[in-house]
């Protein structure tokens, strides 16, 4: 059994977040590429869209 005290948690944590990362990272470039999720985009363009329609 492995505590948030011992270096066996935070090393399969580190080691189980990264794999995650990568197994994730090519998924999510080929949805964005056939258009089936949007990208991340900038924050201020989003902002300006949600606000058009208010003037």
């Amino acid at each position: 059994k492995s505590t948030m005290n011992d270096a066996l948690f935070w090393s399969s944590l580190y080691i189980s977040l990264s794999l995650g990362l990568f197994a994730a990272w090519p998924a999510n470039l080929l949805l964005i590429k056939y258009g089936l999720k949007g990208g991340m985009g900038d924050p201020r363009d989003e902002d300006a869209a949600a606000h058009a329609h208010c003037h």
